[in-house]
């Protein structure tokens, strides 16, 4: 709560401003206590008496308004939204450095007599004699690290079941 003068009051004060007859009641509460409404000795500043009964009789006249503390309140959703854009603005003029891309070998699987891509089905891979089992996407790539020109790498389908591989090394395991 805080006093202001009631010459030229904001419109938002002035909806937050406490009748005249409640506004003196909780001033006179208050001069009491060792802490003050904000804005008393502002009124106290203007008065030719300074005494308890003139701040009274300022606040029942209407010269001075009570304000509500949500006449204190503004909303601070625009300044977040321009610091938030600002920031955006510094981001793409000076983008923070990524790290590249890891290089890849892509392989593309596709069915040798209708062309139609092996999208999302499951082979294993061998790469240096190490298996991995890997998933071709929805056009039917396979992602693979890229090789160097020393390893060798091969593909092993296996169409026993749809989406299950059949493990080649033991014909009897099916993963």
């Amino acid at each position: 709560m805080k006093l202001i003068s009631g010459r030229d009051p904001l419109p938002e004060e002035s909806r937050n401003a406490y009748p005249p007859e409640e506004a003196w009641e909780l001033v006179r509460r208050s001069l009491g206590e060792p802490e003050p409404i904000r804005g008393v000795e502002e009124l106290r500043q203007g008065l030719m008496l300074d005494t308890d009964s003139q701040v009274l009789s300022q606040v029942e006249s209407g010269e001075w308004l009570l304000v509500k503390p949500e006449a204190c309140y503004f909303d601070q959703s625009h300044i977040a939204m321009e610091t938030k854009e600002r920031r955006l603005a510094e981001l793409l003029r000076s983008p923070p450095l990524q790290a590249p891309p890891p290089r890849q070998t892509l392989f593309r699987l596709v069915d040798s007599e209708t062309w139609e891509p092996f999208s999302h089905r499951r082979f294993a891979s061998w790469i240096t004699g190490e298996r991995n089992e890997i998933r071709t996407d929805a056009a039917g790539v396979i992602h693979s690290r890229l090789l160097d020109a020393s390893e060798i790498a091969s593909l092993r389908l296996g169409f026993e079941l749809p989406g299950f591989i059949r493990n080649f090394a033991d014909p009897s395991v099916v993963n």
